[in-house]
């Protein structure tokens, strides 16, 4: 032993040795491996839920709100486990653990990425999902009230009369025509009902005739619509064309000089 109490040939200081102050490292490799996969679980959510507005029914389908929320979510997650790293990293750091400064740099560039690339998507869907509450919350526009199902119908069985006879037809007959009423969505995404007509004239099932030959049979209901403030819409390849009366919402197709179908726009449902 020497005068310091220490074993002979330990030129060490008393209460200086490695065992009194051991070296402690900032737990690094656990924040970074938190971080990666708080990235990857954030993606993860985000694609899925972008995934689900390709489903094949609306039922399946990822509504505005729905998207809101995993951008949000997958945002924040991706977003606060990094963050919390860099703070945790930090103070241990100021208490002089070793190896925070890999971790605070791996964590911050995770960090920045999720900032750049999900959190601007996550602010615009949190928009659009306030826009569409928006939507829904608003009554039905002034076209859905406009006309009650009957009196479209009743309009449309007109109009198609008047179609027919323009086509050089005689009046429609009942076993010519059918008239149904089908469900539709308001533009506030309510239930809604619109109402279809159909004529099909004695050659409906065997057209004949090149496309320029119907092109010219379905002219002069062409211009007899086009009187009636209908405008052209898009031309079948097969002659004939949707002609659109955008006032109104209501549309007419001429396949044929034998086939018309006419559509009133979505109305509110009062039959109940």
């Amino acid at each position: 032993m020497n005068d310091a109490g220490q074993p002979a040939g330990t030129d060490e200081p008393a209460g200086t040795g490695r065992s009194d102050h051991p070296s402690r490292r900032a737990p690094s490799g656990a924040w970074i491996a938190g971080s990666i996969l708080a990235f990857v679980v954030g993606s993860l959510v985000i694609v899925y839920a972008i995934a689900t507005t390709a489903a094949p029914t609306v039922e399946q389908r990822a509504t505005v709100q729905g998207l809101a929320a995993a951008f949000v979510t997958g945002g924040l997650i991706a977003v606060l486990v990094p963050a919390t790293a860099i703070v945790s990293l930090v103070i241990a750091a100021k208490r002089g653990r070793t190896g925070a400064a890999a971790g605070i740099a791996v964590c911050g560039a995770l960090g920045a990425i999720a900032m750049l690339t999900m959190v601007p998507f996550a602010l615009l869907s949190a928009g659009d999902a306030r826009a569409d509450a928006a939507r829904r919350a608003a009554p039905p526009t002034a076209l859905e009230t406009s006309r009650t199902p009957e009196q479209a119908e009743a309009g449309l069985v007109e109009l198609g009369g008047r179609v027919v006879d323009a086509l050089g037809h005689e009046a429609p007959t009942d076993d010519q025509v059918s008239v149904d009423v089908r469900p539709c969505r308001l533009d506030n995404s309510d239930d809604g009902v619109l109402v279809h007509y159909s004529w099909r004239g004695p050659d409906a099932d065997d057209p004949a005739g090149t496309p320029e030959q119907t092109k010219a049979a379905v002219a002069p209901a062409v211009r007899f619509l086009q009187a009636e403030d209908f405008a052209v819409g898009t031309r079948f390849v097969g002659g004939g064309v949707v002609m659109l009366d955008r006032d109104q919402g209501v549309s007419v197709d001429l396949y044929s000089a034998d086939r018309v179908e006419l559509g009133s726009p979505c109305l509110v449902d009062t039959g109940g």
